[in-house]
């Protein structure tokens, strides 16, 4: 998903609009755009909320239920590509923060 969003982002020449918009060059901002590519990075900026949205209300139900059944759980485990925590979350929140890193990383 990640190789795909920056394939998407480099074909489209969203990183070289947005430095163009941002020093207020909105035609060549514009022109710079292409367009097919830049339609094809919706749906991967959309996904990517909503999975973070998926993932966070699940991991909700995992805690909510390992605390009602007082069961021992992993509360926290580090893997080769990434590093989790059992604990309850406001799945507003991961939205919020996979659409603002989405648009870190695409900047």
């Amino acid at each position: 998903m990640f190789i795909w969003e920056v394939v998407v982002n480099v074909q489209a020449d969203i990183n070289t609009a947005m430095v163009h918009s941002f020093e207020g060059k909105f035609e060549l901002a514009k022109t710079d755009l292409n367009p097919r590519w830049m339609l094809m990075y919706i749906p991967v900026f959309l996904f990517g909320i909503w999975d973070s949205y998926r993932t966070c209300v699940d991991m909700n139900n995992v805690y909510l239920l390992a605390e009602r059944e007082d069961a021992p759980f992993n509360s926290y485990t580090v893997g080769s590509a990434e590093i989790n925590y059992l604990d309850k979350r406001n799945p507003i929140m991961s939205v919020l923060w996979s659409s603002r890193i989405s648009t870190i990383v695409s900047s």
